[in-house]
């Protein structure tokens, strides 16, 4: 287990707009404002997106990941992390994606915004390099 003890730093409200990428506008963001540790906390709607469900059962290759995508609107409510990878930002997000009585608990890969808003909270110190699936 690695811990850091951080304190909060700048807090950043977001409100997307409908046919933004998700992922790619939050990099875009988080390079933007140098946020070089923090999390994201997302409530909103998607139009369609891309999932990671984990890994494949009984398989023995590594990251052989079970993939899934939607084209329809579904719910979200995420919680992520920010690192830096090849100086570059990547946020892994996990939310529970939804609708009707169907809900996933994925990573998202790439998601496009019906609506929808975030807040970043920026901590203070060094970056964690590396995330757990990307």
């Amino acid at each position: 287990m690695e811990y850091q003890e951080r304190t909060i730093q700048r807090v950043f409200s977001i409100r997307f707009a409908s046919g933004d990428h998700i992922i790619e506008n939050l990099e875009k963001l988080i390079k933007e404002k140098n946020i070089r540790a923090g999390t994201v906390i997302l409530l909103g709607a998607f139009s369609k997106g891309n999932l990671v469900l984990g890994f494949r059962r009984f398989s023995r290759a590594p990251k052989d990941l079970n993939r899934t995508s939607f084209n329809d609107t579904q719910e979200v409510v995420g919680v992520g992390n920010i690192s830096w990878m090849n100086d570059k930002p990547k946020v892994h997000l996990q939310a529970g994606v939804g609708k009707e009585r169907e809900v996933f608990i994925a990573h998202i890969e790439e998601a496009d915004v019906i609506g929808a808003e975030a807040v970043i909270l920026e901590f203070s110190g060094p970056e964690f390099t590396g995330s757990v699936l990307v």
